[in-house]
């Protein structure tokens, strides 16, 4: 993905697994992660070189995370869309998350 991008690209990864990098909050003291920017026009780094290189944090990816999104994102908070396409026939199921994620 990042070889063939003309844009400044961030890769973290977590360490531990799903549960460790991704389900657990960051409060928790669990994990470490890498994180490391290849600037648009840098060369690309395969990934051992870039394991060896990127710099390793204690603890989770999340505030590092939440802290780009407020940069790059808008000051201006927006209500999300609503749910289905009502004007072509797609009402919505359920509520959000949805009735999946209780096993119904």
């Amino acid at each position: 993905m990042t070889l063939f991008s003309d844009t400044d690209v961030t890769f973290a990864l977590a360490s531990g697994g799903h549960n460790v990098g991704i389900v657990n909050p960051p409060g928790q003291a669990k994990g470490s992660f890498q994180l490391m920017t290849r600037e648009e026009g840098e060369r690309y780094m395969e990934p051992d070189t870039w394991i060896a290189a990127a710099p390793r944090h204690d603890g989770s990816w999340w505030p590092v995370w939440e802290n780009w999104l407020r940069g790059a994102g808008s000051i201006q908070e927006v209500d999300p869309p609503p749910l289905g396409a009502v004007e072509e026939g797609y009402p919505p199921l359920a509520d959000a998350p949805g009735s999946y994620v209780y096993g119904c």
